[in-house]
């Protein structure tokens, strides 16, 4: 694992940090310290979406209910380091990453998830980075295409087919969607690498980069993905039903999402060809 940029390490002692612990994602370099965590964001970006996350965490810290307040980070600061870009800081969870998912803690995820998309939401797509909200329809049919015009010009045959028929299964749900279906704010990266649990139980859900406005079944297609194994007991304590049409349509795009952003990892390729498989 790379080191924590020297800057980074500087900028956290202002925070009264003495050292940090390098972690990170794809798209993000992050150092721990012992109260708090430092994120330096993909660059790229305005700076209303660079502060994203901030707005996000403070959404979530002004909407859910105490239980599961105490299961988000504290946006504690946003600030831009000149050599660097910008850096989130959030207060640091309790806990460590589980190594592998079980009973109590799907039970634990579901009940947050229905905390988390109890928080009302308006009826139009929203990624917190500062744009004009957009027509749920709208929004699956353009990323959809997006997300085909990257892939289409790195695959061929079956390959191309099978992204073509996701795209046609979002836009045939959009041309006959009468009205939104009710949106939430999705995490949308759900994984056991973003969950934090000490003694088997939750104790935090981290890295809110990817959250936005969306339909709760684009959450439940991701754990689908993710978490399989442990779907159904997520869904039971969730206790919402959803629309399996639209379960369909968000596995679709979400399959097409991943695809096109990890092309080169071929068995990570080969399960979002089966998941197409399945729903087309």
């Amino acid at each position: 694992m790379s080191r924590v940029p020297v800057e980074l390490v500087e900028a956290a002692q202002k925070f009264g940090e003495k050292a940090l612990q390098p972690a990170g994602g794809v798209k993000s370099v992050v150092g721990i310290g012992e109260r708090h965590v430092f994120k330096l964001v993909e660059r790229g970006k305005g700076r209303l979406a660079d502060q994203k996350e901030q707005r996000v965490l403070r959404a979530l810290a002004s909407g859910l209910p105490d239980f599961a307040r105490r299961l988000v980070p504290v946006a504690v600061e946003g600030m831009y380091l000149p050599t660097l870009g910008f850096v989130e800081v959030h207060s640091r969870l309790p806990g460590q990453a589980p190594q592998a998912m079980s009973a109590t803690l799907a039970d634990e995820l579901g009940m947050f998830l229905r905390a988390l998309h109890g928080i009302p939401q308006p009826p139009m797509i929203n990624e917190f980075e500062g744009e004009e909200p957009r027509d749920l329809g709208e929004y699956l049919v353009s990323s959809a295409v997006k997300f085909q015009a990257i892939l289409d010009a790195v695959v061929e045959g079956q390959d191309r087919a099978l992204v073509a028929g996701a795209v046609d299964l979002v836009r045939n749900y959009a041309s006959k969607a009468s009205g939104s279906p009710g949106l939430v704010i999705v995490h949308k990266d759900l994984s056991l690498g973003n969950l934090l649990v000490d003694d088997g139980h939750l104790t935090g859900i981290v890295d809110w980069a990817a959250a936005q406005t969306a339909p709760r079944e684009w959450e439940f297609a991701i754990i689908a993905q993710r978490l399989g194994d442990f779907y159904d007991a997520v869904i039971r304590s969730y206790g919402i039903p959803l629309d399996n049409e639209l379960l369909r349509v968000c596995g679709a795009l979400q399959a097409i999402r991943f695809w096109k952003s990890f092309v080169d990892d071929e068995p990570f390729v080969e399960n979002q060809r089966r998941l197409l498989r399945s729903v087309l």
